[in-house]
């Protein structure tokens, strides 16, 4: 597979042109009201968008005016995957495009339909049960939810918007007509996430007839009053959220709350009031196997005292360091609420994220009381570090950071040639130092297939470009023998690459 530099030159012109029609690329039919960015590739790699234009009812789109430089067309659309000029395989990278003087490119891009997994929910005989809450998850754990539909009045479902990947499909509990109850079933039938069926979701398809029939079993509810409200509110919001999903309902002060057609599982519950400002809110975190009843007493929101450690020294974080982070509160549906730094939150778990610079690195995290890092009894849960908070818990969370942190650097080649454009992934082995990471970390080869990680922090890294894995994980990286790199504090490490292709 050869990356290069595709110009074509015209008739002279002011400066370099860029224009083009976007298609979908099963029926060559032009796509309008489709949102096309030219992005320029600087010298580190990085591509930055500097304009862009919603195509006409024919598909096309115009960039005029262009000075001299490298870059990069991509193509955005909902229920589509994000295209780039130049693709050889629909997740890979685009072909980079040269503007010198007087040029003039005419750019076709075709977009792929995101995928779909459709079936049917049926009861125990073989009938189609409507009104299904039917949840796809990538498969991993802890479960993630990627996207949920109901299935209609015939039993039929249809997830739909998937990108390509490994999916385990499951249904919702359930209550019947006659007061009988279904749990959360994986296809084909098991409760069991290690005994689902996995499905490979490829673009411009669906996974069909992922039939299955749920399995019976006992639904209670959960009840209880909500107290400790603020003068001034009279309703209280109640979010009850699992691994199926969130549910939500209302409560006057010093009322009851109540969920039905619950399943045994984990659950978290959060209490907060209603047209005045939070100061006051309760959380719960339970596994439930039967009725229950869970009185929720709001108090106040806890407070955090957020310090950096760069060195030997401990601080309180100035401004322009704390505007490199981001705290992310995340359940077990998935993220609730994202902001900027804050010492005062609501209970629950939050995610912590440096973002890195070159001379600025995320090097350690630490939470007391001890209960408060998460990231300590789960390591594996997430891609940061978790702080975990209850109710009026008064905590201090201590963020490493070093102002001289690892590089690792390099090029990427194919056939002797710089492999511009392509993308380079660097993934930590250990847990602990991929949470500072913040998981697998992409770069992208520049004009002379050049590439650069900054900001890392010490530890064992594995490296790999590529365009033909639709998965980046511990197995692929495995698979195509990615290299390894040793990183201590404040190395610059040079590697050379392969772009690896499947043969």
């Amino acid at each position: 597979m050869g990356l290069a530099i595709l110009v074509w030159l015209t008739l002279p012109a002011q400066a370099g042109i860029v224009h083009g029609i976007v298609l979908e690329q099963s029926t060559s039919r032009p796509l309008a009201r489709t949102e096309v960015r030219l992005l320029r590739v600087g010298s580190s790699g990085d591509a930055a968008p500097i304009a862009r234009a919603m195509t006409n009812l024919a598909g096309q789109y115009w960039f005029p005016s262009l000075p001299n430089g490298v870059y990069l067309l991509s193509s955005s659309r909902l229920g589509f995957q994000t295209a780039v000029y130049g693709q050889k395989r629909p997740t890979g990278p685009g072909m980079p495009i040269l503007v010198e003087g007087e040029s003039n490119l005419f750019a076709e891009i075709k977009m792929f339909r995101l995928g779909g997994i459709t079936g049917k929910v049926v009861d125990e005989n073989y009938v189609g049960l409507p009104n299904v809450n039917v949840v796809a998850y990538r498969t991993t754990l802890p479960l993630r939810i990627a996207a949920q539909a109901k299935s209609d009045d015939r039993g039929v479902y249809r997830i739909g918007g998937l990108p390509a990947g490994r999916y385990w499909v499951r249904s919702a509990p359930l209550e019947l007509e006659d007061g009988s109850s279904m749990h959360p079933t994986f296809a084909p039938g098991t409760t069991r996430s290690t005994d689902a069926r996995q499905l490979d979701v490829l673009l411009d398809s669906d996974v069909p007839e992922v039939n299955f029939q749920p399995r019976p079993g006992r639904l209670f509810p959960i009840s209880g009053i909500v107290s400790g409200c603020p003068k001034d509110a009279k309703m209280v919001r109640v979010t009850l959220s699992s691994d199926t999903g969130r549910k939500e309902t209302t409560a006057g002060c010093e009322k009851a709350y109540s969920f039905s057609q619950l399943s045994p599982g984990r659950y978290e519950i959060l209490a907060e009031p209603m047209g005045v400002p939070v100061t006051v809110a309760s959380w719960v975190e339970l596994d439930i196997d039967h009725e229950t009843g869970v009185g929720l007493h709001m108090v106040d929101l806890p407070t955090v005292q957020f310090s950096a450690r760069i060195g030997d020294t401990t601080m309180f974080l100035m401004p322009d360091i704390a505007q490199q982070m981001e705290l992310r509160r995340r359940d077990l549906a998935g993220i609730t609420e994202t902001r900027n730094l804050s010492r005062t939150l609501l209970p629950g778990n939050w995610e912590i994220y440096v973002r890195p610079t070159p001379t600025l690195g995320f090097s350690s995290f630490g939470a007391s009381p001890f209960t408060a890092d998460r990231s300590r009894r789960m390591p594996e849960a997430a891609d940061a570090p978790i702080l975990s908070l209850r109710d009026g818990a008064r905590a201090s969370a201590e963020i490493g950071l070093t102002k001289t942190p690892g590089r690792i650097e390099g090029r990427v080649q194919h056939e002797g040639r710089p492999a511009i454009g392509a993308p380079v992934y660097l993934l930590a082995t250990s847990p602990s130092v991929r949470q500072r990471v913040h998981g697998l970390v992409e770069a992208q080869a520049d004009h002379e297939g050049k590439f650069v990680f900054h900001g890392l922090p010490a530890g064992e890294y594995r490296i790999l470009s590529t365009v033909d894995l639709d998965e980046i994980n511990e197995q692929s990286l495995d698979h195509a023998r990615a290299e390894s790199v040793t990183l201590t504090d404040g190395a610059t490490k040079t590697v050379t690459l392969r772009l690896y292709e499947v043969r």
